[in-house]
């Protein structure tokens, strides 16, 4: 763990700085992070910006104050170090990191691996990017379109992912139709992605070598499936 730059971003809010500072892991490598000298700030490297907004998206609608947790609020203040009010900013500009730095694949990845295998919850501005501008930005005051926030499994019974282990093929089986296939290593890059008709079962994955995420697509439906390779 990189306890340097944890400790180096403690509480301080998140904000584009003006008077930088490099951060450094513990290793001492340059982590294209930035502190601000003079505000209790912290600019993450640009390719997590939008991921840090949507992250902040959910704990404020998460945490309302109804259960005993602290009723956290996004705003444009940056707090002083001292201050323990559950207040964190800057909102602007996380809006500005969440239009700029998109949702992609690792991100939607990691959210299924959480949803799938640990919390039973997903983060809905990953699914649903624009609902961010209903609630904060440039859509405030538009109701949001009645549509599910969910995504709600096709029929996960019947669909027969195996061998697992496997050392050349998977076989898929079980599809009724059109379906997209996505394999993701254990760090969350894309490796395989191709369209599966309900005859083509059979994945060569002679090429690939530890666990897997296999995530099958129909529409709004998903399945996800863990599958080793050796």
């Amino acid at each position: 763990m990189d306890t340097n730059t944890n400790s180096t971003r403690s509480n301080r809010g998140f904000d584009n700085c003006t008077d930088c500072a490099i951060v450094y892991d513990k290793w001492s490598n340059n982590t294209n992070s930035l502190k601000d000298n003079t505000d209790w700030s912290f600019e993450p490297r640009p390719e997590v910006k939008g991921d840090v907004a949507r992250m902040l998206f959910y704990m404020a609608v998460r945490y309302e104050g109804y259960d005993g947790y602290p009723d956290l609020e996004l705003s444009e203040t940056i707090m002083p170090s001292t201050d323990n009010t559950p207040f964190h900013g800057i909102l602007s500009t996380l809006l500005e990191w969440h239009r700029n730095d998109p949702v992609d694949s690792w991100e939607e990845n990691r959210n299924n691996i959480i949803y799938y295998d640990y919390q039973d919850n997903r983060n809905p501005f990953i699914d649903h990017p624009e609902i961010a501008e209903h609630l904060w930005g440039d859509k405030t005051g538009i109701n949001w379109p009645e549509m599910p926030l969910d995504i709600v499994e096709f029929n996960n019974a019947s669909i027969k992912i195996f061998p697992n282990p496997t050392s050349a093929y998977v076989i898929i089986n079980g599809l009724n139709k059109a379906t997209l296939i996505e394999i993701y290593d254990a760090i969350g890059r894309k490796v395989i992605s191709k369209e599966l008709n309900m005859y083509e079962e059979k994945i060569n994955v002679t090429q690939l070598n530890g666990v897997y995420t296999f995530k099958l697509t129909q529409g709004n439906s998903v399945i996800i499936k863990r599958i080793i390779v050796n």
